[in-house]
């Protein structure tokens, strides 16, 4: 199977996402960049990912030490490697998380919900954190399969987590599938080999490492499979072709808006709750309960995963498939 090593070819992935934020603490020797555990939802009560994320915290974000609140990011993301990749774990810390990446973007949607015995469910929150998380990436179409409408985009990006003395990018495999849609009745836009391409869907499966002795949760992420909702066609840019520039019109003086209604008025905004100021992390090592989930989906007891060797939504391919 061809990855972003073999080819030398890189690209971007991110994915925008309601997620659990809590578990934060500083990185050494820095007093802006915060590490921040964040869990997302895959599909049903048992299937969620639990990732660590950082954040260069220029908006001072707070977030307190023993809560747990809901968030829309934007951020990168990739496999999580131990030996890679840093996590500066606590003692709330799961035994293994499934990726790592940097946020871009972070808006509180929740106030805090606090940690007892480090497990708050969902139900606690007025919003529902079930929802699938919408990926974007850019990269070198390989192993395309114009018959099954599949395609692998394994790209190679910079995470700011990766350990310092490693000289390659992590790489965020993705899987995708093109389902059966009246969208595309004559034939299924699949790239051609080694072509750009920009592909945007819902994160819908992982394939977990094979020969793992871990419980199925813990075990190493070997690739991510998105069902396909968007496609474009990058093609190549040859050397010597002149590029056209558009004009800004974007910045001029003139800030009238027109005479079109607005659906709301900026001019008063929303003060947070005094318990959305929580003071941030103060000494990670004062936290003392072990925990595995931020969120529970479910206040039900949820069955092994151990059988489950693949989490399902809308099942793949075949070419997700564990290597």
């Amino acid at each position: 199977m061809s990855t972003a090593s073999d080819t030398g070819l890189g690209g971007h992935a991110s994915l925008s996402a309601i997620a659990a934020i809590g578990n934060p603490r500083h990185a050494p020797n820095s007093t802006k960049k915060l590490i921040l555990d964040a869990q997302i939802y895959l599909g049903t009560s048992s299937e969620q990912l639990i990732g660590v994320l950082a954040y260069f915290n220029t908006t001072n974000l707070n977030v307190g030490l023993n809560d747990v609140a809901l968030y829309h990011i934007e951020c990168t993301f990739a496999c999580f490697d131990p030996d890679r990749t840093e996590s500066y774990p606590t003692k709330l810390s799961p035994p293994r998380y499934a990726f790592t990446g940097d946020i871009q973007k972070i808006i509180r949607l929740t106030d805090a919900v606090s940690l007892s015995d480090c497990e708050a469910d969902s139900s606690a929150f007025p919003i529902d954190p079930c929802h699938q998380p919408y990926v974007h990436i850019a990269g070198a179409a390989v192993n395309c399969d114009k018959a099954r409408g599949t395609f692998d985009l394994d790209v190679e990006h910079y995470i700011s987590l990766t350990k310092p003395d490693q000289s390659n990018k992590i790489i965020t495999p993705i899987s995708c599938l093109i389902p059966d849609s009246p969208r595309w009745k004559l034939a299924k836009p699949v790239p051609y080999n080694k072509r750009y391409a920009f592909v945007t869907g819902l994160l819908s499966d992982v394939s977990f490492e094979v020969n793992s002795l871990e419980p199925t949760e813990n075990r190493p992420i070997t690739r991510f499979g998105i069902n396909v909702d968007n496609i474009v066609f990058l093609g190549t840019q040859g050397v010597g072709v002149a590029s056209n520039t558009f004009p800004n019109v974007l910045d001029k003086a003139d800030t009238d808006t027109g005479t079109a209604k607005r659906l709301i008025s900026y001019g008063k905004r929303r003060q947070p709750s005094s318990q959305a100021e929580s003071t941030i992390v103060a000494d990670s090592n004062s936290v003392t309960a072990p925990s595995s989930e931020l969120v529970t989906t479910s206040s039900k007891t949820t069955a092994s995963r151990d059988s489950m060797p693949v989490t399902r939504n809308s099942p793949p391919s075949k070419k997700l498939k564990k290597n």
